[in-house]
């Protein structure tokens, strides 16, 4: 009897197993090639993210160095009036009389044909000394129309603190402080930098 089970089993023909994959098998796969998708996708996030705060914070250091040299020529001008009788020495810095304490302006290029550097006190907004880029001229200029936050758009402040270092009652230096900052949209935050220099008024 045992024997004859044994044949009966035997010529049964049971289903044969079709290639492919168990649910095991596949759920390896897809973590396998997820493990090997999100690193390089990071990494690449990552390197925009880093990218664009570099570009930002370049942009910022030149607008800041802009300011400066501005600020410089002003004054530069100013001694040489003075040097040549077209002012007193006491106005080696009238042009920044709005820019001290906590007071801050806007230094920016001349607009259309006019050769004179323009100096703007800001006030109590920050629009006042927003910079945006135009096409057209292919500069930074000032735009209080564009709504603080928005991508491109800088806040450029100069504070011109006037120094008496003998207390004469003369001033016989200046620091000049420039800050420039951007609303950074990857972190989500306000960043900004800042640069100093002494200017002296020379005898």
């Amino acid at each position: 009897m045992r024997k004859i089970l044994v044949k009966l089993f035997l010529k049964l023909k049971l289903p044969k197993r079709e290639n492919g994959f168990t649910l095991i098998e596949a759920l390896i796969a897809i973590t396998v090639l997820t493990i090997g998708v999100i690193g390089p996708m990071a990494a690449a996030t990552r390197g925009i993210t880093e990218g664009i705060f570099s570009g930002n914070r370049l942009t910022a250091s030149a607008l800041a160095q802009e300011a400066m040299e501005l600020t410089s020529a002003v004054v530069e001008n100013n001694l040489w009036s003075i040097q040549n009788g077209y002012l007193s020495e006491s106005d080696w810095l009238a042009d920044f009389s709005e820019c001290d304490g906590i007071k801050a302006c806007n230094v920016s290029f001349p607009e259309g044909s006019s050769n004179e550097i323009s100096v703007d006190n800001c006030g109590g907004d920050s629009a006042n000394c927003q910079l945006v880029w135009d096409e057209s001229s292919f500069r930074y200029v000032v735009d209080s129309s564009v709504p603080a936050g928005s991508p491109g758009v800088y806040t450029r402040r100069v504070n011109v603190q006037p120094i008496d270092y003998d207390t004469d009652g003369t001033t016989d230096a200046a620091k000049v402080t420039v800050i420039v900052g951007w609303y950074n949209r990857a972190t989500a935050d306000e960043q900004s930098i800042q640069i100093i220099r002494y200017l002296y008024r020379r005898a």
